[in-house]
Order: structure tokens, then C-alpha cells, then sequence
């Protein structure tokens, strides 16, 4: 692993969000602005390795995601099964580890399939960990973490009032595929 600098961060997360919208105000479509901002991920992937940061997070499609253009989402999962290829490819080669948070069970098959490939491909390395986070939300966390409560409730290891923040924090941790 690269050599950290102590006055650099340790992790560092993205939303990868307004690439629409930049697109949009340069008279492009959205896709365009998707695309431009996938290409700037190896610039700080390279960045990240230059200066020793070990960790980064990209938040690149949430929950809310699903709820636009059925035209713009199947541009989104293109743009995904391309960019996991690429990463199969190039990443590997440069000793990053990838790791996808999230419910991927939500998306086609193949790019199940392409996550769990570049999981395993990339597991061993360690030069940089990057977790990509697809199909996430604050909301949904929220409902995984009631629903996992009320089955202990129901299941009587626990009565309501029992709830701590402690406990809330511990069921309602990303989940991480």
C-alpha cells in the first residue's frame, strides 16, 4: 500500500451528482454529463494513488435514481456495464481493490454479475480500496434497519422501548454487498 501523508485524509467519498445538469447548462444531453463524469474518476483514482490516500467512495446511483426516464436509466446501466469492464481491465492492473455497496440484487442480472466479478478479481489488491456505491439511500437504510428491528420485536428478542440509537446504528449499518 502506498505510504500515507499524515496531513492528507484518510477517506475521501464523491456524490456523483449535478453531471446532468452541468450537461444540460453546456447545451448537451445528460448522458453526455454521466459519461464526462465517469472520465474524471481515473483522474482521482490517480490522484488518490499519487498522494497516498487509502479509501475513496463513489456514490454513483441511488435508490432515487430508479425514479427517472426509462431512457436516461438504461443510458446509467450502459454506462455501468462499460465503466465495470473498464475497471476489470485497468484498475486491476494498478493493484485497486473495488467493493460495491449497496443492493445490487435490484439491477439486471449481467451487472450483478460484472459486480461480483470485479469483487473477486480485485480482492487481493491493495494499493487503493474504492467502494462504488449503487442502489443506496438514506431512506432506504432507514427502512432495512425498522424492518430488521420489527423482525427481532416480532421475534420477541426484544421489546420496543428497549431500541437505542447504539443498536438503531448497528442494524442500520450500509449494506454492502
Amino acid at each position: 500500500m502506498v505510504e500515507k501523508k499524515s496531513h492528507l485524509p484518510t477517506h475521501i467519498a464523491f456524490i456523483m451528482d449535478g453531471n446532468r445538469r452541468w450537461a444540460r447548462a453546456k447545451g448537451k444531453p445528460g448522458a453526455w454529463g454521466h459519461r464526462q463524469g465517469v472520465r474524471r474518476i481515473q483522474d482521482v483514482l490517480d490522484m488518490a494513488l499519487g498522494v497516498g490516500i487509502p479509501y475513496l467512495t463513489f456514490f454513483a446511483f441511488s435508490t432515487e435514481n430508479w425514479h427517472r426516464t426509462q431512457e436516461e436509466v438504461s443510458s446509467l446501466l450502459s454506462l455501468f456495464r462499460e465503466t465495470l469492464r473498464d475497471v476489470l481491465q485497468e484498475q486491476n492492473k494498478k493493484g485497486i481493490r473495488i467493493r460495491i455497496i449497496g443492493e445490487i440484487d435490484k439491477f439486471p442480472e449481467d451487472i450483478q454479475k460484472l459486480c461480483t466479478e470485479v469483487k473477486e478479481t480485485t480482492h487481493g489488491n491493495n494499493t487503493l480500496q474504492v467502494q462504488i456505491a449503487l442502489n443506496y439511500g438514506g431512506r432506504a437504510e432507514i427502512l432495512h434497519a425498522v424492518r430488521s428491528l420489527f423482525k427481532e420485536i416480532k421475534k420477541g428478542a426484544f421489546l420496543p422501548e428497549e431500541i437505542s440509537e447504539e443498536m438503531f446504528s448497528r442494524i442500520s449499518s450500509p449494506l454492502v454487498f
